[in-house]
């Protein structure tokens, strides 16, 4: 999973990097609705935006994991945390919350790949307008995968029934 979202955080950069090529100087850069733009800017603007927003979510989930068992236990909300801080369990826990993190940074920065190409799109036709149907149902998958992860993530630290 992390190559995964070494991937995607990469794929998100080189679309940003070609935006910067094939946009006009101006650009919508927020869209209301019926997907009808509501605030312009420039696309250097825009693009400092997404690479922002992308690098960002990039670092904190890559780094998460390593950093997590270091805070303080208590600043920490999770299932069973007592059960899975403990030292002989950190290993295991390490190794499950890498790989849900990872997979669902993953789809997060997809979710905004995905929003910054049709922003993309919506600044390339004419008039200027979002697809938003599109938007909403890009906007409903991720946030239907949010919930599914979430389960997953309560399911994997569950107490093991063999756990004392």
């Amino acid at each position: 999973m992390r190559k995964l979202l070494i991937a995607v955080f990469v794929a998100s950069v080189l679309l940003t990097w070609v935006s910067l090529i094939y946009l006009p100087p101006e650009v919508a850069t927020h869209f209301g609705p019926k997907g009808l733009p509501d605030s312009w800017g420039t696309r250097e603007f825009q693009a400092l935006f997404f690479l922002a927003i992308d690098l960002g979510m990039f670092l904190m989930f890559l780094f998460m994991p390593s950093l997590i068992l270091k805070l303080p236990q208590k600043l920490i909300s999770m299932p069973n945390r007592d059960y899975w801080f403990r030292e002989e369990n950190k290993a295991k826990f390490k190794r499950i919350f890498e790989e849900l993190w990872w997979e669902y940074g993953a789809g997060l920065l997809l979710f905004l790949l995905l929003t910054e190409a049709l922003t993309i799109d919506a600044n390339l036709s004419s008039p200027v307008q979002m697809n938003d149907a599109i938007f909403w149902f890009l906007f409903v998958a991720f946030m239907s995968y949010t919930v599914f992860w979430t389960v997953r993530i309560c399911r994997a630290f569950r107490v093991p029934k063999t756990a004392g």
